[in-house]
This record gives structure tokens, C-alpha cells and sequence, in this order.
């Protein structure tokens, strides 16, 4: 007969036992990593909601935007085929990596309430991600591009606040003479849009809007992003400025750039 010692008997019955608990722990961990790149995020649930918030440019048809590029370095805009994506074809000037919007950037945040109930809005804070100070003279350009055409309008009640990047969060200021006031209520089939300049003070701010909402008892805090990113914004300083419109030719199957004169008063928000 075959005498097995005590040591061999437990690690007989124990191998077993431990290979299923290895593949209990490997399926648990697929399990949650397959829910946490499934699970929307907030920002997606605040836009299933009818939260949501989107980005204009300085003043249609307008962009303009401080690029850390010297002057010496910034080349002609390339045409672009008609039909193309035209940030993703000026993304050597439009994209926050190269740069930020000049001396500020418009908001709209739109509450569309879709379900009984309706959507109450707490309030609006900006909160600054990373601050540095603006770029020096020779190190950057101020920049506009004059589109045709313009997008949706702005919203038709506007607020505005002012960061420096000293302080994380700074809320957007209610102005109950502008018909504006926190909290807010939107009743279901109603929609508030919100049209909100956000200024900077001397510096290179990085920053995300955060909208306190509250939805069926439930309060959420969302912060939202551009096209994934956070929003950046430089202070103008003594930067060298240029500026191109849209143009094209009957001949032409691509949008094309004549250099102008930039418009000054394109960095004053325009209340």
C-alpha cells in the first residue's frame, strides 16, 4: 500500500485549491477592468442628462489664440481640402498643446431638461489644473483666423469670472440683474443656455469648468473637457499678431488663407 506523508497529502488537496482561487481572482479582475472601460463617465451621463458644455470661439466668425511659437517660427496656414477637418488641418495652431485661447474663452453651458422633474443647476466653478506664467515677447504670437459663416448663437443669458490660476476654483459669479442666479431650476421641456467668458490674469492657465447639478435627488459634480482636453488660456502680452481669412477660388477644390490685418479689440471679451 502507498503511505503518502501528511506534507505531500496537503499539498495535493491545496494545489487545486489554489489554481481556483487564481482564476477566481483573474476572471474578478477581467470582470471589473471590462466595467470600468464600459461604465460611462460623468461627463457622458451629465450629457445623456441634457447637461452639457461646449466651447465658441473669441467672436464669430472668429478664433484667436496665443500660440508658444516665435514670431520668426510661425509659417503660412495650409489649404485645406474642402470636406477635411479644418482643427485637425490647423492643429499647428488651433490645438491647446501649441497654445491657448488669447486673453480668454467663451463658454456655453446648455441644460436641456428632458424628463419630469427637471434638472436643478447648483452652480458653475472654474477649477485651474495647472498655472504658469505667460510666455515672454519672443516666445509667442497672438493669432486669428476669420472663418466663414458662424456656428449655433451664444447663449442669451451671459456670466462671466476672472482666474490667475492662485486660487483652484473660483466660481462663475450669479448676477440675478443679468437673470442669472444659483441654484437654478429648469423644468422638464425647458432649456437654459448659459453663455459664460472666462478671463485670465497674467498667466498660462489650465483649467476645466465644473457644473454642480442635481438630477432625480441625485447631485452630481462634472467636470468637462474639450474634444478630451482640458481648456487653456494665455494673457496677452507684447506678442507679435497675425491674422489670415478664408478664402477660395472657383477653381479650387481646398480652403485657402489671405494674410489681414488682426483686429485688436478681438482681445476684449465682448460683453
Amino acid at each position: 500500500m502507498l503511505h503518502l506523508s501528511r506534507r505531500v497529502i496537503i499539498e495535493i488537496i491545496a494545489i487545486p485549491i489554489l489554481v481556483g482561487l487564481a482564476i477566481w481572482g483573474i476572471t474578478e479582475l477581467v470582470l471589473w477592468i471590462r466595467a470600468e472601460m464600459t461604465s460611462p463617465t460623468e461627463e457622458e451621463v451629465a450629457k445623456s442628462r441634457g447637461v452639457t458644455v461646449g466651447r465658441t470661439g473669441a467672436a464669430c466668425p472668429w478664433e484667436v489664440r496665443t500660440v508658444t511659437t516665435p514670431p520668426e517660427d510661425v509659417g503660412e496656414p495650409p489649404s485645406v481640402p474642402l470636406g477635411g477637418d479644418l482643427e485637425e488641418e490647423l492643429s499647428e495652431f488651433l490645438s491647446y498643446e501649441k497654445g491657448g485661447d488669447a486673453n480668454y474663452t467663451h463658454l456655453i453651458l446648455s441644460v436641456n431638461a428632458r424628463r419630469e422633474g427637471g434638472i436643478w443647476v447648483k452652480g458653475v466653478e472654474i477649477k485651474t489644473l495647472k498655472r504658469e506664467d505667460p510666455p515672454q515677447a519672443q516666445d509667442a504670437t497672438v493669432i486669428g483666423f476669420k472663418f466663414s459663416g458662424c456656428g449655433g448663437n451664444g447663449g442669451t443669458l451671459k456670466a462671466y469670472t476672472v482666474i490667475d490660476g492662485r486660487i483652484q476654483s473660483v466660481g462663475v459669479a450669479s448676477d440675478p440683474r443679468a437673470g442669472i442666479s444659483f441654484p437654478r431650476h429648469v423644468a422638464q421641456g425647458d432649456t437654459l443656455t448659459l453663455d459664460i467668458t472666462v478671463g485670465v490674469k497674467s498667466c498660462d492657465c489650465t483649467w476645466v469648468p465644473v457644473v454642480s447639478w442635481e438630477f432625480e435627488g441625485d447631485t452630481h459634480e462634472t467636470e468637462y473637457r474639450y474634444n478630451g482636453r482640458p481648456y487653456r488660456t494665455i494673457s496677452v502680452h507684447e506678442y507679435k499678431r497675425v491674422a489670415w481669412e478664408m478664402t477660395g477660388r472657383a477653381d479650387s477644390n481646398a480652403i485657402e488663407w489671405k494674410s489681414i490685418k488682426f483686429d485688436n479689440e478681438l482681445l476684449t471679451p465682448n460683453p
